[in-house]
């Protein structure tokens, strides 16, 4: 797990769909990248994500729910992270936080199709 020492993982998971627990139990990996980025930037680049993996035929979860909260949110910059519970055969989630990294902003997972070849 690569996280930011000054992040409270504690309270970011207080603030988590209960959909991120079980892999997180379960040893999936999480990490956060260094660094906050536009907002506007995420919520572009994820609405195309979207689209991608609907005509993929993805499942996805959370995903509109996702960009309403990336949509809601007033900030200018984000926070991205991930866990991964591919390997087990789960979802890659997608995680939003606020700079600062006190709150989960949005979270969404996408699990592979039958025509994407799984991690791991």
């Amino acid at each position: 797990m690569k996280i930011w020492p000054k992040c409270s993982w504690p309270r970011i998971r207080a603030s988590a769909p209960r959909r991120l627990g079980r892999p997180l139990l379960a040893g999936a990996k999480f990490e956060l990248w260094l660094g906050a980025s536009s907002a506007a930037a995420f919520r572009s680049v994820f609405r195309r994500r979207q689209r991608s993996a609907l005509r993929a035929g993805q499942p996805s979860i959370g995903f509109d729910q996702g960009l309403r909260d990336l949509d809601a949110y007033e900030g200018a910059h984000l926070v991205l992270g991930h866990v991964d519970d591919r390997p087990r055969g789960g979802y890659y989630f997608q995680l939003f936080l606020t700079p600062d990294l006190s709150r989960l902003v949005a979270c969404f997972g996408v699990k592979p199709s039958s025509r994407v070849r799984p991690v791991g």
